[in-house]
């Protein structure tokens, strides 16, 4: 069974202001982030301890500022970009990191802020530019907002308001640009009993009203992971079934949301998605059996075959490209002892779906 005290720790980790803000989203846990659009692209350490790593490259340092923390990694058409944020006394406001060609620059943040904390923000990438980034904003959880701006190639415009204040925190948010252009985000919002996922589209400059992406319940529904596939969108996250949590999962044709499948064994936690040429991987934690599953989809959403990694481990691995044959998980632990850093990779057969 699910140690029944997670949400209790989910729940009170939301309430320490700082704490949550820093913590990164369930598919990118630890101080280890993969991009979404192209997993062989991956950020490792934090601050000035930050580096960027390529599978087959020698891995950069960053120099990011002290206390950054890197929510967010996307690959554009001539590098990438990387959203995070900055703590300082008594406020926490967003990073940017743009890479072009080699040449990095911290950009200029987006204007008119509202809130002491301006976190969780996502790079929104259309035809391999960054257009735009989205994030939450407030003075305090039960008060935050879900905010976007565009990118004009040289500043940030005027903050537009996703979604206002809510009867309680809007946590975890996830974007992403879909083959039309329009910018989908999806993120856990507590409706006044528990969490549901809600989401919104930004289509001619306009978001559509904040809507739950599945049937009300009362349970907590958190932690979504979102990623563009042909045709519109898959979105996975974990979901309490009274017992043990659980993965559900489901598709966007564009306009609406496919019912949610239910999926993973006892205590399925953490998803992730990354993509790997024509081919979409959803990275999941469970509990009982302990263990690390990698789902394989093609590109319009259809499971093709999927592999699993048993053992104990919390650290969440990076999904490598891996063969016909298997897939590879590679782990990057730190051992704070012996002030380094211990990696292994593990090779483990696809198991073909009928």
């Amino acid at each position: 069974m699910t140690n029944p005290l997670f949400w209790q720790r989910y729940r009170l980790a939301s309430s320490l202001g700082l704490v949550l803000l820093m913590v990164s989203s369930a598919g990118r846990a630890g101080d280890l982030v993969q991009a979404t659009t192209d997993g062989n692209l991956y950020l490792l350490g934090r601050g000035e301890n930050t580096r960027l790593g390529r599978v087959g490259a020698v891995e950069q340092a960053l120099n990011l500022p002290a206390g950054t923390r890197i929510y967010d990694l996307a690959a554009t058409i001539d590098g990438w970009v990387a959203t995070g944020s900055l703590p300082s006394d008594d406020d926490v406001d967003l990073l940017v990191v743009q890479d072009r060609a080699g040449e990095r620059e911290l950009l200029g943040q987006p204007p008119d802020r509202r809130g002491r904390y301006r976190v969780q923000a996502v790079a929104l990438v259309d035809d391999g530019h960054l257009a735009g980034v989205a994030w939450i904003e407030g003075d305090q959880q039960e008060a935050f907002e879900v905010r976007a701006a565009v990118w004009d190639g040289a500043n940030f415009g005027e903050p537009e308001v996703v979604s206002g204040v809510g009867p309680g925190a809007q946590l975890a948010l996830e974007g992403a640009v879909l083959a039309d252009g329009s910018w989908l985000l999806v993120w856990a919002a507590v409706d006044g009993e528990d969490d549901e996922i809600l989401w919104s589209v930004r289509r001619q400059e306009s978001w559509s009203t904040p809507s739950r992406l599945h049937r009300d319940n009362s349970v907590p529904d958190i932690t979504p992971s979102l990623v563009a596939i042909d045709g519109g969108a898959l979105v996975a996250w974990s979901w309490f079934d009274g017992n043990d949590y659980r993965l559900r999962q489901a598709r966007f044709n564009g306009k609406s949301w496919s019912e949610p499948e239910v999926f993973g064994a006892r205590g399925s936690l953490e998803p992730g998605f990354t993509t790997h040429d024509d081919s979409v991987r959803l990275l999941y934690r469970t509990v009982e059996p302990p263990s690390w599953t990698l789902i394989e989809y093609d590109r319009t959403g259809a499971e093709t075959r999927r592999a699993v990694a048993e053992g104990d481990i919390d650290d969440r691995p990076l999904v490598l490209a891996g063969d016909e044959i298997e897939a590879v998980l590679w782990w990057h632990t730190k051992d704070d002892e012996a002030d380094s850093v211990r990696e292994w990779r593990v090779r483990v057969p696809w198991e073909t779906e009928p």
